[in-house]
């Protein structure tokens, strides 16, 4: 997970003119898809939470797998919320037109904690030892909800609990 969470950080740095090695992105990237456990119905949440960021990050340079998404995907009910999240991103960004993409924005607005005023998503206890607090979750949710459905109403709502927690 550091690993993959390092690799993103150079890659936004790159995107915003920091010079980064080609050599150094290659080794992370090398390092990243050798590095993934295989994943069966015996794989906790947790490691499938990390798998799913290292394929997020992975995706941003164009390089998900899609069998690894796939086998993500078989595994969404053990997923925290944010990973759900990540799945539905790395699958829009696989195909735009695939089906699962909308089950999964579907799944998150359905797991959504609505209040009068807000929305937000908690991890499950069963994940939390990675990540997990509801301000990150709900973050990553807005961020994917903002790339593949950005006039979905839970978005705006997520927005709200945002800011009101923003301290």
């Amino acid at each position: 997970y550091i690993s993959a969470y390092v690799f993103f950080g150079l890659q936004r740095a790159r995107a915003a003119g920091a010079v980064v090695s080609d050599e150094i992105l290659s080794r992370a990237v090398t390092y990243l898809q050798g590095a993934q456990p295989m994943i069966d119905a015996n794989t906790k949440g947790a490691v499938l939470d990390d798998i799913a960021f290292i394929q997020f990050t992975l995706s941003q340079a164009g390089l998900a797998d899609p069998t690894i998404t796939s086998a993500l995907w078989d595994g969404r009910n053990r997923l925290s919320p944010a990973s759900r999240a990540w799945v539905a991103y790395i699958l829009n960004t696989l195909n735009p037109a695939d089906p699962r993409v909308r089950e999964l924005i579907s799944n998150l607005e359905a797991s959504a904690i609505v209040t009068s005023s807000s929305a937000h998503w908690e991890t499950q206890s069963e994940n939390i030892f990675t990540r997990g607090t509801p301000i990150y979750t709900t973050s990553i949710a807005v961020y994917v909800l903002a790339q593949v459905d950005p006039t979905n109403q839970v978005l705006f709502n997520a927005m709200r609990y945002l800011a009101a927690h923003r301290s």
